[in-house]
């Protein structure tokens, strides 16, 4: 005799295992998507990194500025992503692949992108709406002053606020967008993902020890 087709309690049974089978596997399939990401996000983080670098071998040793506050541009004054620009020539390399709001910064002629800075390392020159408390020193600190420049972070995966939200802490911001990790980029040009507590007391990695 023939068998004319599957019965329906088969049909069901191959179902249920097509369904267990994507519940299982699914959330594999996304965490090696975003891990993916997470790669790819360090890789543009050390390329700025390396821009970064390269501005202080050219500007006296001296780090890039957070903002650097300049009657051409306004009162706002201009990013550290414009002032490290010339290095790179790619802006498509300021947005995380995993971000999906990428946004200027508030009161700073500024490209659109998902990272910034750490303003304990890198100053800001004059007075804005960056909150407070945040560094103003001038001009900036010298490399060679900073004791650990392996263990200071400098440029972080970063969550950007709406307009007129205010701040205290860089470390409140940063974005840990990669299954709960954030990316960082060190002073001395290395990078890796963090969990917040890592970042913090008693190990801060945002405030530098200084000469």
């Amino acid at each position: 005799m023939t068998r004319q087709g599957f019965t329906l309690i088969e049909l069901l049974v191959v179902i249920a295992i097509i369904a267990i089978l994507a519940a299982i596997l699914f959330p594999v399939f996304a965490g090696a998507r975003e891990k993916a990401r997470q790669t790819t996000c360090q890789s543009n983080l050390r390329q700025w990194s390396m821009a970064m670098r390269m501005y202080y071998q050219d500007y006296d040793e001296r780090v890039c500025p957070a903002r650097l506050d300049d009657n051409l541009y306004g009162t706002a004054g201009i990013c550290w992503d414009y002032l490290v620009m010339s290095y790179v020539n790619n802006d498509q390399i300021l947005i995380c692949p995993s971000d999906g709001e990428p946004k200027q910064a508030i009161n700073c002629y500024s490209h659109e992108k998902s990272y910034g800075v750490n303003y304990e390392v890198h100053p800001l020159q004059g007075y804005g709406g960056y909150g407070s408390p945040h560094p103003r020193a001038w001009p900036p600190r010298r490399m060679s002053s900073f004791l650990e420049p392996a263990e200071v972070i400098s440029i972080v995966d970063l969550d950007y606020p709406s307009a007129g939200v205010d701040y205290t802490s860089i470390g409140e911001r940063v974005a840990w967008r990669h299954n709960e990790l954030g990316n960082v980029a060190f002073l001395d040009g290395h990078v890796k993902a963090m969990r917040e507590n890592a970042t913090l007391a008693p190990n801060d990695l945002w405030i530098p020890d200084v000469l």
